[in-house]
């Protein structure tokens, strides 16, 4: 048989082994991230495109090497992590329910409620703000235009496009953002890594 022939999945990870085995320990983690590392985050992105859970067993089990295994967990794990937005209820949630799919601590559940429940008061207070700053402001709006020359029925003033309304939503969004930081980081530190982790940061 011609030694140009394919070669097994078995022969594949024999020579990948002992390629690492030749490797300092620091140069074979490097390796194990550098290779499984976004094929936890190509996952996650998948994921949250729709990808259901059981197809996301199947994709995690096919990795029977339990380091990379649980290098493929990390690069899901903290992109999802990365996911969670304010701004974002249902990615969001679909994130954390990722989350929890892969991780086995029970305590994220609770996590898992307080980052709802925070998103959930943040946009109720941001409806409330523009209830109660509408008036006020397109009324100060109207009245610069006004003194401007520029008046009459057919004139409308986009709150949402005024400095002011964007400077009270923006001290808004960092209020709560400051509430969020460290749910995201409690996560994260669940699975051994940290905010805005990428591949040699948190081995």
């Amino acid at each position: 048989m011609s030694e140009d022939r394919i070669k097994s999945a078995w022969e594949i990870a024999l020579e990948k082994a002992e390629k690492l085995g030749k490797l300092s320990p620091e140069e074979a983690k490097k390796r194990l991230e550098e290779e499984f590392y976004p094929r936890g985050k190509a996952l996650a992105e998948r994921y949250l495109k729709g990808l259901p859970q059981r197809d996301l067993e199947m994709e995690l089990n096919r990795f029977a090497n339990e380091k990379e295994k649980d290098m493929v967990k990390r690069g899901f794990f903290t992109t999802l992590v990365a996911k969670i937005a304010l701004e974002e209820i249902e990615k969001s949630g679909r994130a954390l329910d990722g989350i929890l799919f892969v991780s086995s601590d029970p305590s994220l559940l609770t996590t898992r409620e307080n980052i709802i429940a925070l998103l959930n008061k943040y946009h109720e207070a941001k409806d409330s703000l523009y209830s109660s700053s509408q008036q006020t402001i397109t009324g100060k709006a109207e009245e610069q235009l006004k003194q401007l020359g520029i008046a009459g029925s057919s004139i409308q003033v986009n709150m949402l496009a005024t400095g002011e309304w964007q400077e009270a939503q923006e001290k808004l969004h960092n209020q709560y953002g400051d509430e969020l930081t460290p749910l995201k980081k409690s996560l994260l530190a669940s699975f051994g890594a940290h905010p805005d982790s990428k591949p040699g940061k948190y081995l």
